[in-house]
């Protein structure tokens, strides 16, 4: 072979051996970025399952504190309509009490009207008393 063939040759030879190192290192190169990202991808992974899991109890946790809330809020209104009864009961029965006064007074002037009466008859009519009369 002549010198240039041979020189030629030669460089096609380490041209192409490089273009074959250099498919190699790129190759490598891809095959390290895929793995990469695959780990990287597992880690958000078991992130995202981790936020979710404490989403749930957060959620759970938010649920159970409402519950609460709501038994709270029953209570106080409760202990308001309670208090409203007891005010409407002490109203009824002051009411009943001034009522009762002012029938036992009624009564007590009518049995001295009835007694006043009685005691006119008997004195019209001249008779007496007897022990059982009143």
């Amino acid at each position: 072979m002549t010198p240039l063939l041979t020189a030629v040759a030669a460089a096609l030879g380490i041209i192409g051996l490089l273009g074959v190192a250099y498919a190699v290192f790129t190759s490598a190169r891809v095959t390290k970025t895929l793995e990469l990202y695959k780990a990287e991808n597992e880690a958000q992974g078991k992130r995202i399952a981790s936020l979710e899991a404490e989403d749930a109890r957060k959620t759970e946790r938010l649920a159970a504190v409402e519950r609460e809330n709501v038994v709270l809020r029953d209570l106080a209104t409760g202990r308001s309509v309670m208090e409203a009864l007891a005010n409407d009961i002490r109203a009824a029965e002051t009411l009943r009490r001034t009522e009762h006064e002012s029938m036992m007074s009624v009564l007590s002037d009518m049995k001295d009207m009835i007694n006043e009466m009685w005691q006119g008859m008997v004195r019209f009519f001249g008779g007496e008393r007897r022990q059982g009369d009143r």
